[in-house]
């Protein structure tokens, strides 16, 4: 077999695996196909999204940048590109990656979504609101679009439809579909139960495994340890508000944690 056959086959070999999720066997052989040929566009551009998917940005980059000098009209290839840059928190270039996407496929969901959130990002916020309601009139069940377009509007003080859009992601969380992440829910719904199957649906939708019952532990002696789980300790307004909790513990009964 020449080394253009063995690369092809190589590759075909890492599409099979990829779309079965096997990670670590489409990076074998995605890495045969280029030790067999070094310019497969399609090979590097697939390396450069199993590279960003186990957390190699950097990494995924260069064979992203590879595949393109190799076919620059390679849409797949731009947008996960933008993906890539995003993550490394380089937002100007990745918005020009996500517009290289949709000059090529207009109708691209991924690449409007995500430059809309790069707009966001940048302080563009009509624009992104725009981005997001483009992808969702392509596809109404984008996952996480209808509740990133209502929190986008709620920023905006954009209240067309309000019931309506928060009645139909109340509905979609309640039949299991992802429409809105748990933090952006919370300024929707004060619901418990709902905020609580909404979380429950945005960790399934990350690969994240249901949590282990909690097992019964025997009560030590001694003071009642307690933990409390934050982003936002330190100098933030949440823990200006929260300082006086802390504060009003009683040391001699409880030892405090902050995670």
């Amino acid at each position: 077999m020449d080394r253009a056959n063995s690369a092809e086959a190589a590759h075909r070999e890492a599409v099979t695996a990829l779309r079965g999720g096997n990670l670590a066997v489409a990076e074998a052989a995605l890495r045969r196909a280029l030790a067999a040929m070094p310019d497969h566009a399609a090979a590097n551009c697939n390396l450069g999204i199993v590279l960003a998917q186990t957390d190699r940005a950097a990494e995924a980059l260069v064979h992203l940048d590879r595949a393109l000098a190799v076919r620059p009209a390679l849409a797949a290839a731009h947008c996960n590109r933008g993906l890539v840059l995003r993550a490394l928190g380089r937002t100007p270039e990745a918005l020009a990656s996500f517009s290289a996407t949709l000059a090529l496929q207009p109708a691209s969901t991924e690449a409007l979504f995500n430059r809309g959130q790069a707009l966001w990002s940048m302080g563009e916020r009509e624009a992104a609101l725009a981005d997001i309601e483009a992808a969702l009139a392509i596809n109404p069940a984008l996952e996480f679009g209808s509740g990133l377009r209502l929190h986008y509007r709620q920023h905006l003080a954009d209240w067309r439809d309000w019931p309506a859009q928060r009645a139909a992601l109340t509905a979609a969380i309640a039949a299991g579909q992802p429409a809105i992440q748990p933090f952006f829910l919370l300024s929707v719904s004060d619901d418990p139960a709902l905020q609580r199957r909404c979380a429950a649906i945005h960790a399934r939708a990350l690969g994240l495994p249901p949590p282990s019952p909690a097992k019964p532990v025997a009560r030590a002696p001694g003071r009642l340890r307690i933990g409390y789980f934050s982003a936002d300790f330190q100098e933030h307004a949440t823990m200006y508000l929260f300082a006086e909790t802390l504060e009003a513990h009683d040391r001699e009964r409880y030892e405090i944690f902050l995670f």
